[in-house]
């Protein structure tokens, strides 16, 4: 359910300008144009009294992005059909673009949600890869010995049993 973003809801970027299009995201950063025609980049993953700036004037968009960042998608209804528990997202829309970060270790998939007031909307969800890798592994693992001990259990169980009857037999 984690990996499937079952706890994850849409939250609302604090914005100084009116978004009127998202030109490019990435996992971490977006990048809009104003109603004024200029260029914003937003970072996502400056909290709120982080000595950082959310939003900031930049002159173009960066064409080298890193390697792990995918192609963006985009579409209108914010339907990419990836996570089983994507809520939907409240207030009218104008376009949403889905950014997403692959590495060898984790990944994430972010929604960005260009809204009617020009407000950005975000859903973010992240996991472990090794997570993934590690659980099912684990799970046998344990289910393994768990077996083992039952198993021994049983054989010792049953191995005393049959020299108690053929001492009271015989």
């Amino acid at each position: 359910m984690m990996n499937e973003g079952a706890f994850v809801s849409w939250e609302t970027l604090s914005a100084p300008i009116k978004s009127e299009r998202i030109i490019q995201a990435t996992s971490t950063t977006i990048w809009v144009q104003a109603d004024d025609d200029s260029i914003y980049e937003g970072n996502i993953l400056c909290q709120e009294g982080d000595d950082c700036q959310r939003w900031q004037v930049v002159e173009r968009v960066p064409v080298d992005l890193p390697v792990t960042e995918w192609p963006i998608k985009r579409n209108s209804d914010c339907e990419f059909n990836e996570f089983s528990f994507v809520k939907t997202l409240a207030g009218e829309h104008v376009e949403c673009v889905q950014a997403y970060f692959g590495g060898y270790d984790s990944s994430t998939t972010v929604y960005y949600a260009l809204l009617k007031d020009g407000s950005i909307a975000i859903w973010k969800n992240s996991s472990s890869n090794i997570e993934a890798l590690m659980i099912p592994f684990l799970s046998t693992v344990v289910s393994s010995i768990v077996a083992c001990i039952f198993g021994i259990i049983y054989w010792i169980d049953k191995a005393s049993g049959s020299v108690v009857r053929k001492t009271k037999a015989g």
